[in-house]
């Protein structure tokens, strides 16, 4: 069940394992805040690392994913077509894959896009967007911005009630 849940993160994961950035700080080379929060159905309180989005030159497909610590377990993984630019990014885009989830025990809430089945919503603002660090596949950028989405009960888990992720990055 685990692995059919996170279908959109998986993939979006793909395009970022095809190479790895040279650093995880922003333009300054410092490391910048990212927290996040989790209302509604369930809650909870995240921090992340530094994000930054890729661009595989060889499909054109961009993507991001957001690392957290905290509970309850939170995935992120948003894929886009095209470079990372400044603007706001939704699950409803042409060339959308992504996927949104929180797993608690037997609970399952998701918000994705593309392959799987749609559900839930999301918004991702890239506020900034930095160099571009190249590589032999693509370019790694760091990014700054928010995402909040909506996640809605997975049907067969015991989750009721929609669930709220909020990140500022």
């Amino acid at each position: 069940m685990r692995k059919k849940l996170h279908a959109a993160a998986a993939a979006t994961l793909l395009v970022l394992a095809a190479f790895t950035p040279n650093s995880r700080s922003n333009t300054n080379g410092s490391r910048a805040a990212c927290t996040g929060s989790l209302s509604g159905a369930i809650t909870g309180t995240y921090t992340c690392t530094p994000v930054t989005a890729v661009w595989a030159k060889a499909n054109n497909v961009g993507a991001l994913t957001i690392n957290t610590s905290g509970g309850p377990a939170l995935t992120i993984g948003i894929g886009f077509t095209g470079t990372p630019t400044v603007r706001t990014y939704t699950n409803a885009d042409a060339g959308a894959l992504s996927g949104v989830s929180v797993m608690s025990s037997t609970a399952v809430w998701l918000a994705s896009a593309g392959n799987s089945p749609k559900q839930g919503s999301y918004s991702l603002k890239l506020s900034s967007v930095g160099a571009a660090v190249p590589s032999t596949r693509g370019n790694a950028y760091p990014v700054h911005g928010t995402l909040t989405a909506i996640l809605a009960p997975v049907a067969g888990s015991t989750a009721k009630g929609n669930a709220t992720v909020s990140i500022t990055f």
